[in-house]
């Protein structure tokens, strides 16, 4: 990734901080997202885990519902 910053002017102390400020969000950002994406699919296969136990569970004891 690169990050360009264009300025009216030189670049002067005030200008340097700014950017030296804001630098890492974009720097780092991407990493983080990456690094969370995978959790997001765990957590998506565990929602889908859950909501077919319980599914399964529904059916089971409507199943045995209907037995007794």
């Amino acid at each position: 990734m690169v990050l360009s910053a264009y300025l009216a002017g030189p670049a002067g102390p005030a200008q340097l901080a700014v950017i030296d400020r804001y630098e890492p969000l974009p720097a780092t950002g991407p990493g983080v997202v990456e690094y969370c994406s995978d959790e997001l699919v765990k957590a998506d296969e565990m929602i889908d885990t859950m909501r077919t136990t319980s599914r399964s569970a529904r059916l089971w004891q409507g199943l045995a519902d209907q037995g007794a």
